[in-house]
């Protein structure tokens, strides 16, 4: 619902991006005919042709996509520094910005904001 959309908690299953929240494909004003998208493969460009076969992924990728899909589950501004103390070294910077974004989403999130880890 619309609250899983705006607030901190998780959003529901299926498909989405690589790095994107783990909950269903949000529809946005961008979506339609003629539009690339973000998707998987496979999906027409809007020039018509076909995406290019995907390069293999490095070493730590998939590693830092389960990191953000971690992150994105929290329900709380605490529970998200909690990942952060504990994988820091895994971080690189799209998971901070997901982890600074769902912070600032959450109810508790003006309480952490003098938190030592930030």
């Amino acid at each position: 619902g619309m609250s899983s959309f705006y607030g901190c908690g998780g959003g529901g299953s299926g498909g989405g991006d690589a790095i994107g929240s783990g909950g269903g494909r949000r529809v946005g004003p961008r979506d339609g005919p003629g539009y690339a998208g973000v998707g998987g493969g496979g999906e027409r460009k809007a020039d018509g042709g076909a995406d290019r076969p995907r390069t293999p992924l490095d070493p730590g990728r998939s590693a830092r996509i389960q990191l953000n899909r971690s992150l994105t589950t929290k329900s709380s501004a605490h529970e998200i520094l909690t990942v952060y103390a504990q994988q820091r070294s895994e971080f690189d910077s799209i998971n901070m910005i997901t982890a600074f974004h769902r912070i600032a989403k959450c109810a508790d999130g003006r309480s952490v904001l003098r938190t030592p880890a930030l």
